[in-house]
């Protein structure tokens, strides 16, 4: 654009590639700038090292739509993509998906019992074990205290997501082991899927934690 006069500057970012393999981001600006005849119109191109920009808000980013105890998905990145899911399937029926609410029972008692301390570990254990359980499509999210929830994709509904829930169920059933000792906990359960035709997130997520509610064990 520059060379054909479309344009009389421009700035731009490039991702390039760094002979060591590693990304680096750099700023590019370029602009024309006067010279006396017979001299040709001529550019002068300038390069930014912007790496250290991208890492930060790359960062900032991922702490906006990500739980700082587990690192799983938080509330908000959780609805997001749930949004993305409910709006696909006007257009891509076979796109369905279910949803599980998760609250673990009796989370309260071990914290008083044996401390915050051991409650965050006890979390942390039972995050890394439920992204273990699902797909590589699926989400899992922390929304909160002992609340997860798991957005599935692509699943026929019905039948994925309460096989997924039993395993569940099993999975946390077996003890955690904080400083050699073994602490167990049991998980409620409420699933719901796009058969019901949603039209929000907030509806999804209700019906979900109703159904937990009735402390549904998947046999």
């Amino acid at each position: 654009v520059l060379l054909n006069g479309a344009e009389d500057a421009f700035v731009s970012e490039l991702r390039c590639r760094h002979r060591s393999g590693a990304d680096v981001w750099v700023s590019i600006s370029g602009s024309h700038f006067a010279v006396k005849p017979p001299l040709s119109r001529c550019i002068t191109l300038q390069l930014q090292d912007i790496n250290a920009r991208r890492r930060a808000e790359s960062r900032l980013h991922h702490i906006a739509n990500h739980d700082g105890l587990t690192d799983l998905a938080n509330r908000t990145c959780f609805t997001e993509q749930l949004t993305r899911s409910i709006a696909a399937l006007v257009k891509h029926p076979d796109r369905r998906f279910a949803v599980l609410f998760l609250d673990f029972d009796r989370f309260k008692l071990i914290n008083d019992s044996l401390g915050h301390g051991a409650g965050d570990a006890l979390l942390q254990g039972v995050a890394q074990r439920l992204v273990g359980l699902v797909g590589a499509t699926d989400l899992v999210a922390r929304f909160g205290g002992d609340e997860f929830a798991i957005l599935m994709h692509h699943v026929s509904p019905d039948q994925e997501a309460v096989r997924l829930a039993r395993r569940v169920q099993e999975v946390i059933a077996e003890p955690i082991y904080l400083n050699g000792v073994g602490i167990s906990t049991t998980v409620s359960i409420g699933i719901t899927t796009c058969t019901f035709g949603y039209d929000s997130p907030e509806q999804v997520i209700r019906d979900a934690v109703e159904l937990l509610n009735r402390h549904i064990k998947f046999e």
